[in-house]
């Protein structure tokens, strides 16, 4: 992995992980490479014909819960949140408090290690499997190809 891929954006990131996604049709038909916008203006970062999904740095998971809610009620979605990681070590407090929000609120979860370009999955959703937090092992999908 770059150097170049740890400091991409947050958009970067969502539009190469939305390329990526099309490739796996779990999720559905991904409707477009870039954000959709909702009438009022706000704009989810990747729409597939079952997720809204929002994408954003693990520190601003609490943000991320709200806009996925906001953005699955606008667009009638599953919500789902990526989060990305420059390291699981240091992000394990809010990568704690995201998944705790989204198995009670029935939020799909994904995190990226931007070291690496991997991509991990919670919940069995989908039929991927469920890695535990403490114990990453495998990635479930790679981001290699970005």
């Amino acid at each position: 992995m770059t150097q170049q891929h740890i400091q991409w954006l947050e958009t970067d990131w969502s539009r190469q992980i939305g390329k990526f996604l099309r490739q796996h049709p779990e999720v559905g038909d991904v409707y477009s490479d870039e954000e959709r916008r909702a009438w009022d203006d706000s704009r989810v970062d990747i729409l597939t014909e079952k997720l809204a999904i929002e994408v954003d740095r693990a520190h601003k998971w609490a943000e991320a819960v709200g806009q996925a809610f906001l953005y699955g009620i606008q667009h009638n979605r599953q919500r789902g949140i990526i989060l990305l990681s420059d390291s699981f070590e240091e992000d394990q407090k809010f990568i704690y408090r995201c998944q705790t929000v989204c198995e009670a609120a029935d939020i799909h979860l994904w995190l990226v290690d931007v070291t690496r370009a991997e991509l991990y999955v919670y919940g069995d959703r989908f039929d991927l499997a469920s890695p535990d937090i403490h114990a990453m092992g495998q990635p479930r999908r790679s981001l290699k190809g970005l």
